[in-house]
Order: structure tokens, then C-alpha cells, then sequence
């Protein structure tokens, strides 16, 4: 017996036997086509899988999978990291921000100027003397009194011979050349402030004669340029030439003038007559341009002709010639034969001007070759999906990072802190360095503290040692308390697993795909929804359909999964719907559409423990459910603490919870330990026999150390 060929390939739809199809096996056979697609479904489902757990297994071995985030042990951050500024004062784990630290020096330092807010600059500033005030007080009591005006000066001769001034009080000072001159000596060498030299040799402030520097004791010369005229000779003129007179220009050479005269009425060019070129113009007129018409004219005598034709005929713009004139073809006439094209055209992009044959290929035309192999296509033959998005190759998809199981950008920072330039919020600690550390370590306030408050001494032994529940504590090492230090006893009993949760007693309900990631349903949850925490609280689906145990003779709804409740909308006196929408990602149903799950209820808290559904089909088991414990218990036989509540009526949220218990419904729960490592609890109505809707169950593992 061989086994069906399989390719891992994602066929849309299971097709369906119908009764006129024959019974056909083998590859490929009517009867096992339905097979053979499930088989391929499952095979394509496998590699996907296979390739997502490698994915997953392979990022969660990375030393450090996600680069861009620092951890929290340690972190060793770049760019410009910031923190919240912690209060002035504080003195503990905070991150001490620049700002907090400068706050702190700005405290000691108190306003003191820039060139004494530090201790050595006020020691250097204190000439180093650890007795200033006395040295001060000492130097004060030598001054000399201001009221006197020097009359105070135990020995005045010596002190102008000191300050220099003993030989300048005489007159006979000022008559040597050298001396500072009396100009009340009467020796002629110099001038008073205010006197008027007769002659001098050199200005007392050099001047400028046409921009060259002057200050008299050297000539100067000035050139053309230096004034802004243009030289005899040569020269460059810049500019326009401007002439008021009507004989603008005369050019003389040869013995003839030519003259270029401008009378109001016309332009010329005027001769002289031989050996007279500074005469007046002759009669001869051979151009004038027509200042009003702009006409130019061009004139001639019996001796001076301007034009020679020759026999041929001058054509001009008022003369045109006909195409025949010269032989060519008339504007809008059509030639019946050329050899090229006057202007080059492409055809398929080949250039083709009529001089020579082109030719084209399948490509110049975008067409495939006879046997040639698409490289691109419209639409594949068979559509594939994409990280769970359908692709048939005629539309752009697009891929979410739910689709392929990652944290979006924006679920990524709200979770972590960037490794550059982190913006924390909160109250962000960090470990306390070692005192006088510094390096590039984060500074917390309690070690801003301790360095900047001088004289206080950080205790490392308390002076009295004391005593924490009975363990005696001095600061110098850590202390563990155990069960029996907190008040357990000698039985060292201590919470192992803790369940929190609402039953809803399996129902089927019907679930529809709002997106690609997110399911919503709508039930009458009454009082059972008011403990719901958006964000947080998980809803447990079943399958709808229940699953034979294997060897046993009974079925249960296997587990689908626990999901995020992402919205509740649950209005005030609901007797109605409440609508409910929960995160389930790449859940495969189409967009719109409805599937049915069983609702075990809602998950609050799950510690230590996992709430795995109910035990079977069969009987009282139906409603009766178990959990499994992480870690074994010691013995079978622990205690196992339970309770649950329940309002079973409308949501009476005038204060946002239950403001009344009119409506509480006695309920009870049994819980009991199923072997070391699994629970069995089921509730149940005190009032009516029969099982009952929960709005909060609680169950407590405990174990003894």
C-alpha cells in the first residue's frame, strides 16, 4: 500500500464529493483529492510552523536579539539618555539627571560667581591662607587714612623720591635735551599745546590727493586714472560714448574723411573728398538708416555703384522667389520618393530614418518569444498566502508585525527604552555606584548625595544592631527571612499557585473576524465582566466541536487558546449584549465572517499555574475543570484554598462597580488535588442544585518547605 504524494502547498478550499462521482483512487483519483489537499494544507502548515519555531528558537538564543533596546541589568547606553528630574532632596536609586545634579551644585554653591563656585578656586582666590580673616584684619589696621590727603605719610621725602617725583618738583628739570621738557624755559626747542608751526616738515595726520597717500615728506605723482580721465594715448574707455553734436565721428586716413553723422532725421555715413579729410562731406550718399522707419538706404552716382547683379537676380525679404525659382518642393507638397526621412523617427524604439532596413524583436515590442519563459506575471496559477495573507500576485499585500508575530514600532516603544538616547518615565533606578566613582556610570541621588554633602558619613554598620522578624540586622550583610520568620510556624507553609477567574460554563458562541488579528462577540455577561481589565484580562476559547480522548470512552473540548481582551464596551444596567473584542492573531478566519468557540471564561490572574478547560464530555466532568502547577507539589495531599462570588444580575454602575448585593447569589467551589501537580474545582449554586455562572473563583496552591 503506497502513500498519497504530498507537496507542502496551500490549497484554498476542500473540494466536495458528490454522489454522481465515481469511486476512483490513486494519485490524482476523485476519492483522493479531498485527501490529498489536506495533505498538502498540512504539510505547507508544517514547514510554516517548522520555519517560525526555528525563527523563534533562534531569536530567543540570541545573546542579544534585540539590539536597538538596552537591558535592564546594567545597560550600557549611547547617545543623550534622559530621565524624569528627580525632586530637590532626594536621596535614593533615582537617576540623578543633569539637571538634578546642577540643581545640587547650585544649591552649594549658592550664586557665587563663575570664578568662585568651586572650593579650589576660593582657596586660590584666599591666597591658600588658612587664617585670612586674621591676615586681612592685620593688613587694615596699616592703611592710611583718606581724610588726611597724605598727611599721614610717616616719611614724605622718601616716599617722592620712591614714587620718582623728587627732581620733576624743580623747574632746571626741563632745560636738558633729554629731560622733560618746561616749555616755560624759554629755549625755543618746542611748541606749546596750542602754538602754530611756521614751517614743518612732515603733516601731523597724512592726508590723500586722489586716493595716493601724502604726508609731505616725499613727492607724489598722479596719473590719468588717479583723476578718472583717460590718458593722451591709448586707454581703455568703459562705459557709453556720448556726443551732442550731429558729426559724431570723423575717421581720417588716406588723404579721405568719413564722417558718421546723426541730424535728428536719419543715420549716414558721409565722405570727404580726396586730400580733404577735414573738409566738408561730398554729395555722396552710400547708407542711410531712417531714425523714424528704421528703413536703411543704400545709394549710388554713375561713379559709385553698390550694387553689380550681374544677370542675376538679388532676391530680398520684399522679393521672394517661387519653389520652382530654385527648385524645390512647395511647402504643403508632398515628395513621391526620398531616401531618408528629414527627421529620424523610433519605431519600437529602434531608430529608422529610411536609409537603411531595421530590425525587431519580440522585446521592442514587449512580447514573449515562442519559446521563450515569462519572467513576470499578472496573477500566479496558484495562489499562495504570505505570513497568513492570501497573494495571487495581482494586488500589493501588506504584512503587519502581527502578521509575523512581532511587536509593532509603537508596541515596541511603549515597551522598551531605545539603546540611544532613552526617554525614561516613571521613577527609573539605577544600583548606587561606589563612592568617589567616576566613570560613565549612571549617578542615582543617593550617590549624588553622598558625594556632594560633605561632613555627613555614609554609615556601613548600623551603630545598633537590630532585629527583622527575628534575624538579627547590622547593614553589613544581607539577611533571609524564612516561612518560620514570617509567621508561617514551624509548618513553613508557603502560596505555591494562584488561579483568578470567572466561569461562563462552556457556552457556544459565535465569534466574528473583524481583521486579521482580532475577533469580537457579543453575550449577556450580566455581573460576570465587571473584574475585566482591558489590556490585561485573558478570555479562554475552547473548541466548539469536543475531540474523543484517546483509549477512553468519552471526548472534551480541547483548549484553542487564551487571549487579550483589547475592548469591552459594557453599558450601565446591561440586561443586553455586552461586545467584547479579543487580540487573536493570524486567526485564518475570513475577514467578516463568524466561527464558534466555547467560552470557559475569563483568566485574572494565572500564577504558578495554567487553567486547561474541563475534564470531559461525560456527565457531572462536563462542568468539572482542572489546572496543572508548574512545579510539583512535595505531596498530594497540600491544602488547596478556594472561594467565588457572584452577583448573577444587571451591572449597577452608578459608582463604577456593584454599589448594591441585592442581587448576590450564594455560590460555592470545590477545589481538591488531583495527584502533586493538577487541580480539580468546580462550582456550583448553594441555593438551586446545578452548576452557576461565576463572577470571581479564586484558588490558592499551597506547599510546605
Amino acid at each position: 500500500m503506497a502513500n498519497l504524494p504530498e507537496q507542502k502547498e496551500w490549497i484554498d478550499g476542500i473540494y466536495q464529493l458528490e454522489t454522481s462521482d465515481p469511486v476512483i483512487g490513486g494519485p490524482g483519483g476523485i476519492s483522493n483529492r479531498q485527501a490529498e489537499q489536506l495533505a498538502k494544507r498540512t504539510a505547507y502548515l508544517k514547514e510554516q510552523q517548522e520555519k517560525t519555531g526555528a525563527d523563534l528558537l533562534s531569536h530567543t538564543k540570541a545573546t542579544d536579539p534585540h539590539t536597538q533596546y538596552a537591558p535592564k541589568a546594567s545597560p550600557a547606553l549611547t547617545g543623550t539618555p534622559t530621565a524624569p528630574t528627580a525632586a530637590a532632596g532626594v536621596n535614593n536609586a533615582q537617576i540623578a539627571t543633569t539637571a538634578y545634579v546642577m540643581a545640587a551644585i547650585a544649591a552649594l554653591v549658592n550664586g557665587s560667581p563663575g570664578a568662585l563656585d568651586t572650593l579650589k578656586e576660593l582657596a586660590a582666590a584666599l591666597g591658600n591662607d588658612p587664617n585670612f580673616s586674621t591676615t586681612i584684619l592685620n593688613e587694615l589696621a596699616q592703611k592710611l587714612t583718606k581724610e588726611q590727603n597724605g598727611a599721614d605719610i610717616p616719611d614724605k621725602a622718601k616716599f617722592m623720591a620712591n614714587v620718582g617725583l623728587k627732581s620733576a618738583a624743580t623747574r632746571a628739570v626741563g632745560t636738558g635735551a633729554s629731560d622733560i621738557p618746561d616749555i616755560t624755559a624759554g629755549d625755543g626747542r618746542y611748541l606749546g599745546k596750542t602754538a602754530t608751526a611756521v614751517a614743518a616738515t612732515k603733516l601731523a595726520a597724512a592726508r590723500k590727493i586722489a586716493g595716493i597717500a601724502f604726508d609731505g615728506t616725499a613727492d607724489i605723482a598722479l596719473t590719468p586714472e588717479n583723476i578718472g580721465a583717460l590718458p593722451a594715448v591709448g586707454g581703455t574707455l568703459t562705459g557709453n560714448l556720448i556726443s551732442t553734436v550731429a558729426d559724431v565721428l570723423r575717421m581720417v586716413y588716406g588723404g579721405y574723411g568719413a564722417i558718421l553723422r546723426q541730424d535728428g532725421g536719419g543715420v549716414y555715413i558721409l565722405l570727404t573728398n580726396k586730400n580733404d579729410s577735414g573738409g566738408g562731406f561730398n554729395s555722396l550718399r552710400p547708407l542711410r538708416i531712417d531714425l523714424a522707419t528704421g528703413n536703411i538706404e543704400f545709394g549710388h552716382t554713375a561713379n559709385a555703384s553698390v550694387l553689380q547683379e550681374k544677370g542675376q537676380r538679388v532676391y530680398s525679404p520684399n522679393n521672394k522667389p517661387a519653389a520652382a525659382d530654385i527648385g524645390a518642393l512647395p511647402a504643403d507638397g508632398t515628395a513621391t520618393a526620398a531616401t531618408k526621412l528629414s527627421m529620424a523617427r523610433k519605431i519600437a524604439g529602434v531608430a529608422f530614418d529610411g536609409t537603411a532596413d531595421i530590425a525587431l524583436t519580440p522585446a521592442n515590442v514587449g512580447a514573449l518569444p515562442a519559446a521563450g519563459t515569462a519572467v513576470a506575471a499578472t496573477k500566479l496559477a496558484v495562489a499562495r498566502k504570505i505570513a497568513g495573507v492570501a497573494f495571487d500576485g495581482t494586488a500589493d499585500i501588506s504584512l503587519t508585525s502581527a502578521n509575523v508575530g512581532a511587536y509593532s514600532v509603537g508596541e515596541s516603544d511603549a515597551k522598551f527604552a531605545p539603546k540611544d538616547s532613552p526617554f525614561f518615565t516613571g521613577s527609573p533606578r539605577v544600583s548606587t555606584a561606589a563612592k568617589s566613582n567616576a566613570t560613565t556610570l549612571i549617578a542615582n541621588t543617593q550617590f549624588v548625595q553622598r558625594e556632594l554633602i560633605s561632613g555627613v558619613a555614609v554609615a556601613e554598620r548600623l551603630a545598633t544592631a537590630r532585629k527583622i522578624n527575628g534575624v538579627p540586622f547590622d547593614g553589613t550583610a544581607d539577611i533571609n527571612l524564612t516561612p518560620q520568620n514570617l509567621g508561617f510556624g514551624a509548618i513553613g507553609l508557603v502560596p505555591v499557585a494562584l488561579l483568578q477567574f470567572s466561569s461562563h460554563l462552556m457556552q457556544s458562541l459565535n465569534f466574528t473576524a473583524i481583521n486579521n488579528d482580532t475577533l469580537e462577540v457579543a453575550f449577556e455577561i450580566k455581573s460576570h465582566g465587571r473584574f475585566v481589565e482591558v489590556g490585561k484580562t485573558l478570555l479562554f476559547l475552547l473548541e466548539n466541536n469536543a475531540t474523543v480522548i484517546s483509549g477512553k470512552s468519552t471526548s472534551r473540548h480541547n483548549p484553542v487558546g487564551k487571549f487579550v481582551v483589547t475592548s469591552m464596551i459594557f453599558p450601565a444596567g446591561n440586561n443586553t449584549n455586552a461586545t467584547i473584542r479579543i487580540r487573536y492573531q493570524n486567526h485564518g478566519i475570513q475577514i467578516g465572517s463568524i466561527k464558534t468557540f466555547r467560552v470557559a471564561g475569563f483568566i485574572y490572574r494565572e500564577i504558578g499555574c495554567s487553567w486547561m478547560g474541563h475534564v470531559s464530555t461525560s456527565g457531572a466532568s462536563f462542568h468539572t475543570n482542572y489546572m496543572t502547577l508548574q512545579t510539583p507539589l512535595s505531596s498530594p495531599n497540600m491544602p488547596v484554598i478556594s472561594a467565588a462570588s457572584t452577583s448573577a444580575y444587571e451591572f449597577e454602575d452608578t459608582m463604577g462597580m456593584v454599589t448594591s448585593m441585592h442581587g448576590g447569589q450564594p455560590v460555592t467551589i470545590a477545589a481538591e488535588m488531583m495527584g502533586n501537580a493538577a487541580v480539580l474545582f468546580a462550582t456550583s449554586d448553594t441555593d438551586n442544585p446545578g452548576i452557576v455562572v461565576t463572577d470571581m473563583a479564586t484558588i490558592i496552591v499551597y506547599d510546605i518547605v
